[in-house]
Order: structure tokens, then C-alpha cells, then sequence
């Protein structure tokens, strides 16, 4: 289970950063580009429009920073549940061979929860 989890999370930086960097500075030469033609044609206007944009940044970022701890809390149940499964699954024989299939089915909800 480590090795495939590091090897897809070097597939996901690997897109990511081939992918990422150009649109990057690419979004960042509009921005300048952008904001010195609004200074050009109306000083105040685009003072108010900046002023607001840091205003909406401040009132976003804590939730960005909840969605972030919730995405983290989903991946560790969703790691959790690709664990259980996989173990369970992996040994259907031994479990078979012991009746365990109940228990098997308690410990997962257990971990998970109830799918239905």
C-alpha cells in the first residue's frame, strides 16, 4: 500500500508541476497586466477593486484552510477503507475458512461506517 501511494503521489507532483508552472506565470503576467491598465484609466477605481480583493482573500482563507483539514479527514477514512477492504478481500479464503465474514463486516463498518 506505500510503495503504490508514493508512487502515485510522484505521478500527481509530477503532473501537477509540468501542468501548474506555466499556467502560473502565465496568470501572473495578465495580473500585472491587467492591474496596470485599470491604474491607467481610473487610479480609484482600481484602489477600491484591489481593496476589495484583499478584503474577499482575508474573509476566504479560513475556509479555505476548514475545506483543506476536511479533504485531509476524507482521504485518511478513504485510505482507511482501501485498507480494510484490501485486507479482507486479499484473504476471502482465510476469512471464509473461519466464518468470519461477519466480523469482517463489523470491523469495517466499525472503521468506516455503514455504506448503506
Amino acid at each position: 500500500e506505500l510503495v503504490s501511494r508514493l508512487g502515485s503521489d510522484t505521478t500527481l507532483v509530477q503532473q501537477a508541476t509540468s501542468s501548474a508552472v506555466p499556467e502560473i506565470i502565465l496568470g501572473v503576467v495578465k495580473l500585472v497586466t491587467c492591474l496596470a491598465i485599470c491604474f491607467w484609466i481610473s487610479p480609484e477605481l482600481a484602489g477600491v477593486t484591489v481593496g476589495m480583493t484583499f478584503g474577499l482573500f482575508a474573509v476566504c482563507v479560513p475556509f479555505g484552510t476548514k475545506i483543506g483539514k476536511l479533504s485531509k479527514v476524507y482521504q485518511d477514512a478513504l485510505g482507511e477503507a482501501q485498507t480494510r477492504s484490501t485486507e479482507a478481500l486479499g484473504s476471502m479464503r482465510t476469512v471464509q475458512s473461519f466464518a468470519a465474514e461477519d466480523r469482517e463486516r463489523r470491523r469495517y463498518k466499525m472503521a468506516i461506517g455503514d455504506p448503506d
